[in-house]
């Protein structure tokens, strides 16, 4: 297994080539600490010492499940224990700090032998490791003030050798500049600083800089900076005076609010100079920032600031570059008769004419590339920034795509367009009927002020009845939001204005490129070509590799363009197609992600759609996660529709629902698939998929209800496969609340309808081990890992695993226990939340008999979070249990009992039976009064011979002979016994060992 590790930015693990998402917190954070000293001990107590400020209570504790977690998730042999302390062994190959340092290093030798080139572009390729600070996304205190400083100082260091050695002044400037501004109390990087704008003849920067720093630092600057500041200001002595600037900035934009984190952008890209640019859909307010910046930074370029509307989204003829350079040209001085008419000429007059300047051009409202190609000076000490719909990607240039502004600064904007207290608390939600778009909320906000008693409450309800319509300016319908996007949607060609069209019609948030193909019945190459029409011109944003979402109102436009142009029936045939792609697709994901279950009846696949196909169950997990919700907007879209599509994709959907619990998500599907279910086949899916939803909530009662509602469809419905599910739900139903006999019947119906057996068969070891008939539910368990195997199945394996665990641990077998459950936990994690949770229980019922409490605690807080995000019942009751188990054990009784009174009040509520007896005899272990635990024990023992759970039986004997021990001898003996007489037919050897030491005792 090939592991390979990022640290020059956020942190970044990649196993076999692909990235691993490692859990964040301590975990990551170890990592950190390891990697940050690669091939090298670190000490426990210098881990410690990173990891914490206020250190746990067992910190050594929880550094090994750290490391074992770790292990679990990147492999064994990456972490290397030794004599106090782990190792992360590494090479520059797999590490990006060793090969910035490498690079580094041979970047100096090559200084120092005067190849300054070659020591320049290995200083670049040092630093284009980089990805942002390192460890960014790294949360340990101690490891950030100690660690991470030094790394910063490795860079700053790198990038000052290659600022001295590059023979590009302008981009070294442009760097250190930056840095300067990070780092502002350095003298190393303002001396550097200071050297290359006196060199280039940027005399009056280099002395502000001079000023900066030395106003900065209370102990004054050192000799070799002072020295270079007399050199300076020699110069400055003989420069000549210079002409009034030109400064043809427009207003900047009354009542501006918000964008704090691009406006840092652009001070940080333009600095020193440079080209930006700032793109962004119709309406987004590229051109208000960009002026925004321009007034403010105004100061910095003394020299003036040009501004230009190239009107290449506006109606009629886009400004020619020619004529852009001639106006420019004007404005800088030159008489209109020295301007050469040969373009050539004309560019090179500009950048002659700007070299040496400091001065600002904004090119606003650009076509194309080619507009502003030759408009960009390139000369060091101009700062040019270029906005334009088309992302401009051939240019040059920093890039600052623009978003909607947050909700706060969508409000912030209309409050500063209305009067003081004008209907300000209806702002938030005139807000988002705007789609936070600034355009729209600023005509919004003009057509509210404009009403005599500028309140928003009569246009929110004219927002409600139509956005686009309203959002124009009255009288005005160039001053609108719909004008703003015909100016986009003319410019496309027509293949790409159909498929912005049918996008608009399409459910869910965004659409795979894979998913626009089958939508618009086109090849994936030709479907790309048209995503990146559309990208280009803004009109989507490509939100991850392949991924692509509208703004809201470009979805309403997009929507109320297809019904204008295409014909119905267009539009239903492209429906359809989509609805089948998500159907096909599905279908592949889930035969990928659990080859075990049963699958819905389908049609076959239409002539020329192309499904997704996910190569393996980790493939799969990941389509299906991406895709949840467009899969849910899919099934309500169809339920209003023929409906075959809504049951089809809810029951199919049925086992990841099981395991992600999306419970809204999933009870809007499954409540739409029953309203669209026409035929008995239809009815019996659809309550199989609110007998599963019920069941995944804890409201057994009402799983039963529903699947029994199903069983006079069956014969009907003539449908093997949604038999077996609503089997497999009555089975499942009925073991959770405790009636195993009935459970098992139903399971083994299943076995008769199937040739799939492996999910059917854990379900059985489980009831066995329940029953306390452990070599029937090994055997089972073998079953099932056979057939996982076979498979290729890893939650089917990782199942099996779990079974087999959990009877070692039983027998006693606790190293063979600990094996099967850790193997289980490797393969699920990051692939079965579900199944992740079943498993960190196991191993945190095995850790307390271990004595191993603080690794019990930690995996049973795991448990609890996500059993409660979940409505995981009978995993909260466990994972309360095992919490109340570890502070028995530490003499926290109180506190064990408030767990398991909480735990038990939720298993009566879900009527979970196994559950309950466990409970009720983990309470009368907390217990400081005799009789109330005789009580508890009583009715546990009561239950679980209705039940027929006999382990927890024998259990239950044996406490009740611990608290009889000091009241009744003779009784306390005869419990003791009947315990050491179950739990030897059983084989719980736990159990019996400590009965019969009981016994003993008695």
């Amino acid at each position: 297994m090939g592991v390979s590790f990022e640290v020059l930015g956020p942190l970044r693990v990649v196993v076999d080539g692909e990235p691993v998402a490692l859990p964040r917190g301590r975990v990551a954070a170890l990592l950190a600490c390891l990697l940050a000293r690669p091939n090298e001990l670190v000490p426990l107590g210098r881990l410690r010492g990173w990891l914490w400020d206020d250190e746990p209570r067992d910190p050594r504790g929880a550094i090994q499940t750290a490391v074992r977690r770790l292990r679990a998730g990147v492999g064994h042999d990456v972490v290397r224990t030794g004599p106090g302390g782990y190792t992360v062994p590494a090479t520059p190959a797999e590490l990006d700090l060793l090969r910035f340092r490498s690079l580094a290093d041979t970047a100096r030798r090559h200084e120092e032998r005067g190849a300054r080139g070659e020591a320049a572009r290995l200083a670049g390729l040092a630093l284009g490791l980089w990805r942002g600070p390192a460890f960014a996304d790294v949360d340990a205190p101690g490891f950030r003030r100690e660690v991470v400083p030094r790394l910063e100082n490795e860079r700053v260091l790198a990038t000052l050798l290659w600022a001295r050695t590059l023979g590009d002044r302008a981009a070294a400037i442009t760097e250190l500049a930056r840095l300067t501004a990070e780092h502002p109390s350095r003298q190393d990087l303002s001396e550097a600083l200071i050297r290359l704008l006196h060199h280039v003849g940027r005399r009056a920067e280099a002395l502000a800089e001079y000023r900066r720093i030395s106003g900065l630092l209370s102990t004054g600057v050192g000799p070799a900076l002072r020295e270079l500041h007399r050199s300076v200001l020699g110069d400055v002595a003989r420069e000549p005076a210079t002409t009034v600037p030109p400064a043809e900035l427009p207003s900047d934009l009354t009542g501006f609010s918000g964008r704090d984190r691009e406006l840092s952008q652009l001070d940080s890209w333009l600095h020193a100079g440079g080209t930006a640019v700032v793109t962004g859909p119709p309406g987004v307010g590229k051109t208000a920032l960009a002026v925004h910046w321009a007034h403010r930074a105004a100061a910095r370029f003394p020299d003036g600031q040009l501004f230009v509307d190239l009107r290449g989204w506006a109606p009629g003829q886009p400004r020619t570059p020619g004529a852009t350079l001639r106006y420019l040209l004007g404005s800088l001085g030159v008489p209109a008769g020295r301007i050469p008419a040969d373009p050539g000429q004309a560019e090179a007059l500009y950048r002659r004419t700007l070299a040496g300047k400091r001065m600002l051009v904004v090119l606003d409202n650009a076509a194309n590339a080619g507009q502003v190609r030759t408009l960009l000076p390139d000369t060091p000490g101009v700062a040019t920034i270029v906005t334009s719909r088309d992302g401009l990607h051939q240019l040059p240039a920093n890039r600052l795509t623009l978003d909607v502004p947050t909700a706060r600064e969508a409000v912030a904007i209309l409050a500063g367009i209305l009067p003081t207290g004008a209907g300000h608390a209806d702002l938030p939600e005139l807000s988002e009927l705007c789609g936070r778009l600034p355009l729209a909320l600023r005509i919004a906000g003009a057509n509210v002020a404009s009403r005599p008693d500028a309140s928003p409450r009569a246009y929110l309800d004219e927002l409600r009845d139509g956005r686009l319509d309203a959002l124009e300016v009255t009288g005005d319908r160039d001053a609108a939001v719909r004008a703003a996007f015909d100016a986009s949607y003319q410019r496309l060609p027509p293949p790409a204005r159909r498929l912005f069209r049918l996008f608009g019609t399409a459910p869910g948030a965004d659409v795979s490129a894979a998913a626009a193909g089958a939508l618009a019945a086109t090849a994936p190459r030709t479907t790309r070509r048209h995503l990146d029409a559309l990208t280009a011109a803004q009109l989507l944003r490509e939100t991850a590799p392949g991924r692509f979402a509208m703004h809201d109102l470009l979805r309403e436009y997009a929507a109320e363009r297809a019904h204008a142009t295409d014909r119905d029936t267009e539009l239903r045939q492209a429906r359809t197609r989509l609805h089948d792609w998500y159907l096909h697709s599905t279908d592949n994901a889930i035969r990928a992600l659990d080859p075990a279950i049963a699958y819905a009846p389908l049609p076959p696949v239409p002539c020329g759609l192309r499904p997704a196909a996910p190569r393996d169950q980790r493939d799969a997990k990941r389509w299906l996660d991406a895709e949840q919700d467009n899969l849910v907007a899919t099934i309500l879209d169809a339920a209003t529709g023929s409906g075959a599509h809504a049951w089809q994709l809810t029951f199919t959907l049925g086992t990841y629902f099981h395991s992600a619990r999306p419970l809204e998500a999933w009870r809007a599907a499954a409540e739409a698939a029953y309203t669209a279910a026409d035929t008995a086949v239809a009815r019996v899916a659809a309550l199989a998929g609110l007998a599963h939803l019920h069941h995944c909530t804890g409201d057994y009662a009402e799983a039963i209800a529903h699947a029994e509602r199903a069983v006079p469809l069956l014969d009907e419905a003539d449908w093997p496969t949604g038999e077996c599910a609503i089997r497999w739900l009555l089975g499942m139903a009925h073991q959770h609340t405790g009636s195993l006999d009935t459970a098992a019947a139903q399971h083994r119906r299943v076995l008769t309808l199937t040739d799939r057996h492996a999910f059917t068969f854990h379900n059985l070891s489980t009831i066995a081990e329940q029953a306390g008939r452990l070599d029937e539910a090994m055997d089972y368990a073998d079953r099932v890992f056979r057939e996982s195997v076979a498979a290729g199945d890893d939650v089917g394996v990782a199942a099996a695993l779990l079974a087999t665990g959990r009877v070692h641990h039983h027998r006693g077998n606790l190293a063979e226990a600990e094996e099967a459950l850790l193997r289980a936990y490797a393969l699920v994690s990051g692939l079965d939340p579900l199944a992740t949770a079943r498993a960190e229980l196991s191993l945190a019922r095995l850790h307390v008999d271990q004595g191993r409490h603080a690794d019990a605690a930690d995996h049973a807080a795991r448990v609890l979070r996500f059993a409660e995000s979940a409505a995981d019942r009978p995993s909260q009751a466990g994972a309360r249990y095992v919490t109340a188990m570890v502070e028995l054990h530490q003499g926290n009784a109180g506190a064990a009992a408030a767990q398991l009174t909480e735990a038990l009040a939720l298993a009566e509520r879900s009527r979970l039976g196994y559950a309950t007896v466990e409970l009720l005899i983990g309470l009368a272990a907390a217990e400081d009064r005799a009789d109330r635990a005789l009580g508890h024990l009583g009715r546990a023992l009561d239950l679980s011979g209705r039940v027929g759970c006999r382990g927890l039986a024998a259990l239950a004997h044996l406490v009740r002979a611990t608290v009889l021990r000091a009241i009744d001898a003779d009784a306390a003996a005869e419990a003791a016994r009947a315990a050491v007489t179950i739990s030897g037919a059983t084989g719980h050897r736990l159990v019996h060992a400590r009965a019969l030491a009981e016994v003993r005792e008695a």
